[in-house]
């Protein structure tokens, strides 16, 4: 996962080609983060995304 971005307190995530078809998400996909650890794991993440505008959005609401 690539970092993108913190929002709001939430940190942005670009998900790879990777963990996307490992984890059954579309690709692209961004994932917000509230408590990130190193590694952030897909599946628990606080929001998904197909595109970082959506969002970005959604982490501006929340």
């Amino acid at each position: 996962m690539n970092y993108v971005d913190t929002i709001n307190d939430y940190a942005i995530y670009e998900f790879s080609k990777k963990v996307c078809k490992e984890n059954g998400y579309c690709y692209p996909t961004f994932g917000a983060f509230l408590n990130p650890e190193e590694n952030p794991i897909a599946g628990h993440e606080e929001c998904s995304m197909e595109t970082f505008e959506e969002l970005a959005r959604w982490c501006e609401k929340n």
